[in-house]
């Protein structure tokens, strides 16, 4: 009887794994993975809104109307309307220096005080250069 001792045996027995793992990833390759393609390409949801669209994004919901299983989107408006409008907002709103842009209204977060303080310039003699500009 031929002993194959224990270091062959050992390699044989993880040779015989590597067989089995390779064969296991060669099925789960040919057969399993198309499988599971076809079956999500075939599931699509169907949705409970008469009138949603797919092709715009979650964002543009503004409101669900559960009674009437319909959505309503929202209207998007003139922006240069919209800007004027958050300008006029932060100026009632805040002291702060709104700084206005061609895409739009960018507010400084400062007064015009704080801001000639970082620019190191006296309060005073500016206003009295700019006058009512400065406000």
């Amino acid at each position: 009887m031929d002993d194959l001792g224990f270091g062959k045996a050992i390699k044989y027995y993880f040779l015989f794994l590597l067989g089995i793992c390779l064969v296991g990833a060669l099925i789960t390759e040919l057969f399993l993975k198309p499988m599971q393609e076809r079956q999500w390409e075939q599931y699509v949801p169907a949705s409970p809104w008469k009138n949603e669209d797919p092709n715009r994004p979650v964002t543009d919901i503004a409101d669900y109307d559960y009674e009437n299983q319909t959505v309503t989107y929202r209207e998007y408006g003139n922006r240069e309307e919209s800007d004027r409008q958050l300008r006029e907002f932060v100026k009632r709103n805040s002291e702060t220096v709104v700084l206005e842009t061609p895409n739009g209204a960018i507010d400084t977060g400062l007064s015009s005080e704080e801001i000639l303080e970082q620019l190191e310039l006296d309060y005073h003699d500016a206003a009295d250069y700019l006058g009512d500009e400065l406000q």
